[in-house]
């Protein structure tokens, strides 16, 4: 357990680092003071149960003459001193309580925005090969684990443990014999529950990430395969593999909770029976009433304390026990996020677009996935000059949607170069690079949102230029629907994922998203695709109108755009096989020319 707290503490700063070091005094003093509670006790018990020490202790007969008090005045003196005490450790508690729950609630905040930075701060080609349910699953439920499954535990331990450690020292000092019977069979009754649930603690932690792994993938795949599963009547397939881990998940909480709680049952029976025990061994060894009224009260005290942070350590071992392997899977991103959290903060919004005002140059561009041997693109070289209608054409799966998310620095080529009117892209000017950039996805996502916030996806509400959302509205044609259609107009919710929207709607609102920052190149992949060929005209002539000497990139296979462009992009089996304009292509690459002969044949 020290090795992790070890761990969990690197993920902090060191400001983060003295809250909890004055988070570990605060358990320290708790402690203590439980300490001077039970202490305090003693001279009350004292004086009650054997008035002749009023008489006999100096210590007594002084603060009796100073305070000037009777009999009966300085027992409730040491009654009153003794219960101030008391709720002043009850009331430390609770501050020590409060500031355990601010401070671990502010930790679980700063690990939570550390980690979601970090994964939203990714690559595109990281995030190729994670899912989404993968990231949700760590940042929602594995994350927890380092604060509810290590540091919680730690500290709680250690608040327990001072309370146990400092009380049991007091019983040694006032019967070694007795409290070392005590200790022996505290200490082997939690050693052996231990070591009994060892195993089964690990079998059922290791199962809790298992657990959420797999729902939230069930969830997802349910969820967005409602239609297919309402014309297949198949719910029942997900909801039995659903109650299955379910069952499972729930039947390891109870183990767990069992586990966790049984001890205490054992251990207060025998509590009881050591007390009582106790009391008569004190009757039979001593003669003197007040003596063994006095004894019987600071262990009566002292238990009372000391059961309960027993408990408390052994349930929280058991917490940790139970969280630790999920928390060994996700430690590695934590550290990861702290350490780019410190690099690179939270402001750079306000990037400057770079200047694109000639061509885009790749030389000698090569690139393969992570983890594949195989190239999708080998020394490639070509030019793109600025200010053109630029096609990209070539069969399903030839590299087409690559290749462009190369040239925008989505994906990061694995040699060679790109460069923007001489400028080489890398890690300081990519950002100003994608400044310049308008890309309407083949399949884009849409939030549970307004058309307004749909368009400008990722703005604040407040900084959102309503002229310029009306303005590429009717851009995209999509702006006579919207005022005319819905009696809310920019204001309508469309549903997740657009549900209330038909694909050409959304195409349209998708490529209005791409307009709106008024980009330099504009990228259209398959992106008019669902659009009729009336709509799709006038949406590229509106494009064209509009946005004079930008550069327009567009992905498709339909003959009649193709035959417009400046220049065409062939590609074929990872590879740019020709580049020129439509006649040119069509008399010197076959392969070219049948692609547009299916196309035909098609439509």
């Amino acid at each position: 357990m020290i090795k992790d707290l070890k761990k969990i503490n690197s993920l902090f700063s060191k400001k983060e680092k003295r809250k909890l070091a004055f988070l570990s005094f605060t358990h320290f003093a708790s402690g203590m003071l439980d300490l001077i509670g039970v202490v305090s006790i003693a001279p009350f018990l004292a004086i009650v149960s054997n008035d002749a020490i009023l008489k006999n202790n100096e210590w007594i007969i002084k603060i009796k003459s100073f305070l000037d008090l009777d009999y009966k005045g300085l027992i409730l003196f040491f009654a009153i001193a003794s219960l101030s005490l008391i709720i002043i450790n009850q009331l430390f508690k609770f501050f020590a309580h409060w500031y355990q729950l601010y401070l671990s609630n502010s930790l679980w905040h700063s690990l939570h925005s550390k980690i979601f930075k970090y994964y939203v701060d990714q690559s595109y080609g990281w995030h190729i090969h994670k899912t989404s349910n993968e990231l949700l699953e760590r940042v929602q439920i594995k994350c927890n684990a380092a604060i509810a499954g290590v540091l919680i535990p730690a500290f709680t331990i250690l608040g327990f443990l001072i309370t146990t450690i400092s009380l049991f020292a007091l019983l040694i000092y006032v019967d070694p014999f007795i409290t070392g019977l005590l200790v022996v069979c505290v200490c082997t009754f939690y050693i052996f529950v231990t070591k009994k649930f060892k195993k089964k603690l690990n079998e059922l932690g290791s199962f809790v990430p298992t657990y959420f792994s797999k729902t939230f993938n069930l969830t997802d795949q349910a969820f967005k395969s409602i239609k297919d599963i309402k014309i297949k009547n198949n719910s029942s397939f997900y909801s039995k593999t659903f109650n299955f881990l379910a069952k499972k998940y729930a039947m390891s909480q109870v183990t767990h909770n069992l586990i966790s709680a049984a001890p205490r049952v054992c251990l207060e029976i025998v509590t009881y029976i050591f007390i009582f025990s106790f009391i008569i061994f004190f009757i039979l060894k001593y003669e003197n009433f007040s003596h063994m009224v006095l004894l019987t009260g600071i262990y009566a005290f002292s238990l009372q304390k000391i059961i309960p942070a027993a408990q408390g350590i052994y349930s929280q071992y058991t917490d940790y026990k139970y969280y630790k392997p999920t928390f060994d899977k996700i430690y590695p991103d934590l550290l990861a996020s702290k350490d780019k959290f410190e690099e690179k903060n939270f402001g750079a919004t306000n990037v400057s677009k770079l200047d694109f005002k000639e061509r885009i140059e790749l030389k000698n561009l090569s690139f393969r996935y992570q983890n594949t041997k195989k190239f999708i693109f080998e020394n490639e070289n070509v030019k793109i000059s600025a200010g053109q209608f630029i096609g990209i054409v070539g069969k399903s799966g030839s590299g087409k949607t690559t290749f462009v998310d190369l040239i925008i620095g989505l994906l990061d080529p694995s040699s060679g170069e790109i460069l923007i009117d001489g400028k080489k892209i890398n890690s300081n000017n990519l950002e100003n690079w994608k400044k310049n950039i308008g890309y309407v996805f083949q399949s884009s996502f849409f939030a549970d949102d307004t058309i307004t916030n749909n368009i400008a996806l990722g703005i604040n509400e407040k900084e959102i230029d309503f002229n310029k959302i009306e303005k590429v509205a009717k851009i995209a044609q999509i702006s006579d629907f919207i005022e005319s259609k819905l009696p809310l107009k920019y204001n309508t919710i469309i549903g997740e994922d657009g549900a209330f929207l038909s694909e050409g709607q959304k195409q349209r609102i998708n490529i209005a998203r791409a307009l709106y920052n008024d980009p330099e190149m504009i990228i259209l992949d398959e992106a008019t695709n669902s659009l009729d060929s009336e709509t799709e005209n006038l949406v590229i002539s509106s494009i064209f109108k509009n946005f004079i000497n930008k550069t327009v990139v567009m992905i498709t296979h339909k003959v009649s755009l193709l035959q417009n462009c400046d220049q065409i992009i062939f590609i074929e089996d990872g590879s740019v096989k020709s580049q020129g304009k439509f006649d040119s292509l069509m008399h010197e690459n076959s392969s070219f020319k049948k692609l547009v002969a299916e196309s035909f044949k098609k439509n």
